[in-house]
């Protein structure tokens, strides 16, 4: 049975809000030692069958506090709480609910193997419904109750990052937004979109285009996320000698993408880089399968959720998508898919493999980490844990990614550079690795956006 710790909170909404649609950093004189997050393990498969399946166990005991540990915001002596603000309800609801319930799902196997430092880890949803006003009416509503937060979208944690910062709140994102690593108390746990889009047009000119750059265009949403995958093609378009040959702007809720494709057909592109995230991608994926227009649409990451193949677009991204996997794949032999696939089936059993729900289990992964880290220094106060989030060395993702690191410069909290290109497809998950991870010169010369 379900062992639900989420709080769905209902919060009041103002009737006029619109829905729309690496190394260590610590400082020098810190004595803290880094700790590494054991992911809950799976139970072992050799249990006798007769017996009911336990809940997943860990391979090591829970951390036990410190005999002095600090406490704030969100912690009591036997509960720390947190937060995973999502679209529930609005035009990314097909990723924002697996991305938050993968969240839960996570903390649910820990909880079920004694918590963190001797707590349970109570999680709260707000639902945002991807608007900026309404994210900062959640916030505000539930954000003096928690530790720290998981927030999905780009758009909704640039709405709240200023309330954040001021409050000290730990935030783990459900973006890849490079402007974001200016900021200590936000920790991205794969590959920046600029970086993946570096990668994805190194993949096309040298292995699709035999090292000649072929006509690459993008369409960006009008806003941060596309902002990132606008200045990783244009890195990628000075490294590699290439111009881009159009750009179309459009929003996140846009239900018509007629002007976009026909501006990439007009200027003859044969790949179109999507700087949208999954509800505008299956407009314009939808657009150019009406049209006709067969370039290849290509991802970064933040554009595809497995929910798009139940809809009438499905044929179309089997055929005209590929994309970069910053993470695993879901079918990948890891130890990371092994102690999730035994939390699903006990916490989350009707939940489908989706890889918007493996995301969120890896966001929670890393965050347990950062709290670990701070248990182990002392301090599990707000600003304890954005110290925390400064001192985690090659953190154990468990084959997720590339062990990751927060520094305190901005260029050391990328947590890694290297990227897969994958296919989109019905097998579980619905990707399939086209590559091995890995990391060309653009992806290498991507800074900070401006």
């Amino acid at each position: 049975m379900r062992k639900n710790t989420t709080t769905w909170r209902a919060v009041a909404l103002v009737a006029a809000f619109a829905t729309v649609a690496a190394s260590c950093g610590s400082d020098g004189d810190s004595d803290a030692e880094s700790v590494t997050s054991e992911a809950p393990a799976a139970a072992d498969d050799s249990a006798d069958a007769d017996e009911p399946a336990d809940a997943a166990e860990t391979t090591e005991e829970p951390a036990e506090a410190p005999a002095e540990l600090a406490t704030g915001r969100g912690v009591s002596d036997d509960t720390i709480k947190l937060a995973a603000l999502s679209d529930l309800s609005g035009p990314v609801a097909s990723a924002g609910r697996p991305i938050a319930l993968g969240f839960e799902t996570y903390f649910d196997a820990v909880n079920a193997e004694g918590g963190i430092a001797g707590r349970q880890v109570e999680v709260i949803a707000g639902d945002t419904r991807y608007d900026g006003q309404v994210a900062v009416q959640t916030y505000q509503q539930i954000g003096p109750d928690v530790l720290a937060m998981q927030v999905f979208g780009t758009p909704i944690v640039g709405a709240i990052r200023a309330l954040a910062s001021e409050d000290s709140m730990v935030i783990i994102p459900g973006s890849k937004d490079s402007g974001f690593l200016t900021d200590q108390n936000i920790a991205l746990v794969s590959t920046p979109v600029s970086i993946e889009v570096a990668n994805a047009v190194e993949y096309i000119v040298n292995d699709l285009g035999d090292g000649e750059a072929p006509a690459i265009g993008i369409i960006a949403q009008a806003d941060d996320l596309g902002a990132d995958h606008i200045y990783g093609l244009e890195v990628a378009a000075e490294t590699y000698g290439f111009e881009i040959v159009a750009e179309a702007s459009m929003g996140a809720a846009d239900t018509s993408a007629d002007g976009q494709v026909q501006a990439m057909r007009n200027a003859g592109a044969e790949y179109v880089i999507m700087g949208v995230g999954p509800g505008a991608a299956n407009v314009v994926i939808g657009a150019a399968a009406a049209s006709g227009y067969d370039a290849t649409f290509v991802g970064a990451g933040s554009s595809f959720t497995g929910a798009l193949l139940q809809t009438a677009t499905a044929d179309a991204w089997k055929s005209q998508f590929i994309t970069t996997c910053g993470i695993a794949v879901w079918t990948s032999d890891i130890e990371g898919m092994t102690n999730l696939n035994a939390a699903l089936a006990e916490f989350a059993p009707d939940q489908q493999p989706d890889n918007s729900f493996q995301y969120g289990y890896l966001q929670a992964l890393v965050l347990h980490g950062i709290i670990e880290q701070a248990v182990a220094n002392g301090d599990l106060t707000p600003e304890g844990l954005v110290e925390a989030s400064t001192q985690i060395v090659d953190l154990d993702t468990q084959g997720f990614t590339t062990p990751i690191s927060f520094g305190t410069d901005p260029v050391d909290r990328i947590p890694y550079r290297a990227s897969q290109m994958c296919a989109v497809d019905d097998s579980p998950g619905n990707f399939t690795p086209i590559t091995d991870f890995f990391e060309g010169p653009a992806a290498a010369a991507v800074g900070l956006r401006d």
